[in-house]
């Protein structure tokens, strides 16, 4: 090496030493290096190229002089937004445009690893990849290597007329470019700390608006609005794909008693019927979840290129993973334009499990795509995705958190009604109260226009239905309501069947809001919930609600009737054991009419009745002409039959519900008979004894003829002053019937009541 040469080398060396003693940025003394490896190699222009490994490109650093192609203004201006967003270096309006790594004399030299000149650029090898051939002088193009590894690419030029490189340049050039090296990689890394510095205090300032502990939906809004002012983005929106379409209701709101899941409490089953929902992450249905300055029209169009993006990569890996498949990695950039504008969006998948896909989609303003700007922005938007995952995976565990909060409340509130239904239930053993009481606790845990229990009542032998309304319903809301429970629980295997259903009688209670307003007589309800309920291993009725507005009823509906159901066939269970052991006390056991001890307390009951209210009082009592001739005759037990046969004709000739049939001993009958006169009572007795008289008993012995003597007296006629006074009256007048040939009616006419 020249002595000259070896000067120039050592103040080079000097230069660099007192510079970088005192310059604290790297910028500047890079730019300072580069400018004295021009003046050292006398070369007119020359720039620095650092290699983008993960891009694959080579980035200008630094130039001086040099006639690179660079970008166009709106590039300069993306270059400039992206150093305020993710901290990244712009170099100025003039910043030369990226460089493949496989174009180029540059791109050469960094894939080779070896130095390139040419001393004259008019008579270099053709194939030499050479933009300013034309322009002729010498060119040198050196690799920046550290650890054997290339981190870049120093090129230097002379112009035409210049002195043309040569061999000892490069070679002094060999001395100097691993310092250069060493301080383009410091440089480099540094620039790296500071965009990552800028993007962790972005992402930082971002993430405490999705902390910020506002409601989430106000929380995302307000983070699409800061980034989009970081990155002066035009849009910005959170998607869904795939619509969460739960299984439902039919659209009439019916929930239908069949095969579905069991309820243990009462042996019955229930389900939801519902109608095909669209397939879970399906890209032709989305829900926004929070957008900025995005129409629905507009995200519509935006979203078109992503349909068919999602189609063919879901078509190539279906499944919630395959985002993470990396021939499936999402592209950096989609162009698309609104009207003559060329635009830009961006689509990162977010990193979320399930099957649904949840996409940060924005868009900006940019004319070039897969630009280092560009880039840049991807990979902040990739970080900003993964801060937008943990936030949505947070509020879902939150939104889990405060469903399990209200299932817990709402189990309580169910949970204490139900135990106030099972108390109330357990302080009568009166069946209509009992439904009563159930009726106003159930309404408190589910609303309804009508509840109804159609059941089999053993001791009537017929089935009862009563409705509950909570609102006064029209006469054809009744007729309509009726109808549809008696279809339904003829689809049933009831036991016993329902034979009649135009001899069920049905019992509608006062509505529970009088005031409330009526359902009308349109007889219309929107949603019907109905379960069968069962005792033993019976079907013996149904539960059945109704709803005239509102929502339809939900699955949780269904459960909490099924519950409710459970506690309440108990209930009924109870007070319908009770009412049979009540009636078997006060039931005689041969002919089932009412005892003498039952006659005795409903005598007393209408007898200060009849005296408060001043109305008639009467009673028969009736006597089986000639029995102890059927029991010497035929035997006791064609007497019993005879018996229970006049038994059953009395019952069958009084008014029900208001007369009292009762066997008063042997083959005496009593039959009280409130607010009726003397001669209303004589009347009565006379149709009851020609009933028998013409109804004989057919027995095994032949038509056996049956006649009865009756005594008729009234508390209007005769002054009684207790219950034996009408007795005894009634008793004379039996004993005048007797007297009098049998077979006939007497009425007892006086005023008062001779005692024996």
């Amino acid at each position: 090496m020249h002595q000259t040469t070896l000067r120039r080398l050592l103040a080079f060396h000097a230069g660099l030493a007192r510079q970088t003693a005192g310059t604290a940025s790297f910028d500047t003394l890079l730019r300072f290096l580069l400018a004295r490896v021009l003046d050292l190699t006398r070369a007119h222009s020359g720039s620095i190229l650092i290699h983008d490994a993960q891009a694959h490109r080579l980035l200008p650093w630094f130039s001086s002089g040099h006639p690179a192609r660079t970008t166009r203004s709106a590039g300069a201006r993306a270059g400039a937004r992206a150093k305020r967003s993710t901290g990244a270096p712009a170099r100025g309006r003039g910043r030369p445009a990226p460089l493949p790594v496989d174009e180029g004399v540059a791109g050469r030299v960094l894939q080779t690893g070896k130095p390139l000149f040419v001393d004259d650029l008019h008579r270099a090898d053709p194939s030499l990849p050479l933009r300013r051939r034309a322009a002729g002088g010498s060119f040198l193009s050196v690799p920046l290597q550290l650890h054997r590894r290339t981190i870049g690419v120093l090129n230097l030029n002379r112009r035409r007329g210049e002195a043309s490189f040569t061999r000892d340049d490069l070679e002094m050039l060999s001395t100097i470019v691993p310092h250069l090296a060493a301080l383009v990689e410091k440089g480099r890394l540094l620039a790296q700390l500071e965009a990552r510095k800028d993007e962790v205090e972005t992402l930082y300032e971002l993430s405490r608006l999705l902390f910020s502990g506002a409601p989430f939906p106000t929380a995302l809004r307000r983070f699409l609005t800061a980034l989009a002012r970081h990155l002066d983005l035009e849009r910005a929106a959170l998607i869904r794909f795939g619509e969460a379409n739960p299984r439902g209701q039919p659209a009439d709101g019916r929930l239908e008693a069949g095969a579905g899941p069991a309820f243990p409490a009462m042996g019955a089953a229930g389900r939801l019927s519902d109608k095909d929902a669209p397939a879970p992450g399906d890209p032709d249905d989305f829900e926004l979840l929070a957008g900025v300055a995005v129409s629905k029209p507009r995200l519509e169009a935006m979203l078109d290129l992503v349909r068919r993006r999602l189609r063919r990569d879901l078509a190539a890996a279906p499944g919630p993973d395959a985002w993470d498949a990396p021939h499936l990695a999402p592209p950096v950039a989609l162009p698309y334009k609104e009207g003559a504008r060329q635009k830009d969006m961006f689509v990162i998948p977010l990193p979320l499990p399930g099957e649904r896909i949840h996409a940060l989609l924005v868009s900006s303003d940019r004319p070039t795509l897969d630009s280092e700007p560009a880039v840049q922005r991807y990979r902040f938007l990739h970080l900003v995705s993964k801060q937008l995952a943990v936030a949505l995976e947070r509020e879902a565990m939150l939104e889990r958190i405060r469903a399990d909060q209200a299932t817990l409340l709402d189990n309580n509130l169910q949970s204490s009604i139900f135990l106030g239904i099972s108390q109330e239930l357990a302080s009568t053993l009166d069946p209509t109260v009992v439904l009563r009481k159930a009726f106003d606790q159930f309404r408190r845990l589910i609303s309804f226009t009508t509840i109804s229990i159609l059941m089999f009542d053993d001791l009537e032998k017929t089935h009862r239905l009563i409705v509950q309304p909570s609102r006064p319903i029209g006469l054809g809301f009744q007729r309509a309501l009726r109808r549809n429970i008696l279809e339904i629980f003829g689809e049933y295997p009831a036991d016993p069947p329902l034979a009649d259903p135009a001899a069920v009688r049905m019992e509608v209670f006062h509505p529970q809001d009088k005031g409330n307003g009526g359902a009308g007589g349109r007889g219309r309800f929107r949603h019907v919930l109905h379960l069968p309920f069962i005792l033993g291993e019976r079907v013996v009725g149904l539960i059945h609600l109704t709803r005239s507005e509102g929502p339809a009823f939900s699955s949780r509906d269904l459960s909490t009737t099924s519950q409710f159901t459970g506690i309440f066939i108990t209930s009924i269970k109870n007070a319908l054991i009770h009412r049979r052991t009540e009636k078997l006390a006060f039931t005689d056991p041969l002919t089932g009419l009412f005892n003498h001890r039952y006659f005795q307390e409903t005598l007393a009951q209408e007898f200060l009745r009849a005296r408060r209210y001043g109305k008639p009082l009467s009673l028969m009592i009736i006597d089986i002409d000639f029995f102890k001739k059927f029991n010497d005759t035929w035997g006791h037990l064609l007497g019993d039959k005879v018996l229970v046969h006049c038994g059953r004709l009395f019952e069958k000739s009084v008014r029900e519900k208001i007369d009292t049939v009762a066997r008063y001993g042997g083959e005496e009958f009593a039959v009280l008979l409130p607010e009726t006169g003397l001669d209303g009572a004589a009347l009565f007795a006379e149709r009851i004894r020609r009933t028998v008289e013409g109804t004989p008993l057919q027995a095994d012995v032949g038509s056996l003829p049956i006649t009865l003597s009756i005594g008729v007296a009234c508390t209007a006629v005769t002054a009684c002053r207790q219950t034996s006074d009408l007795i005894q009256a009634a008793d004379l007048a039996l004993y005048q019937a007797k007297e009098g040939g049998r077979n006939r009616v007497m009425r007892y006419e006086r005023a008062e009541v001779e005692h024996a």
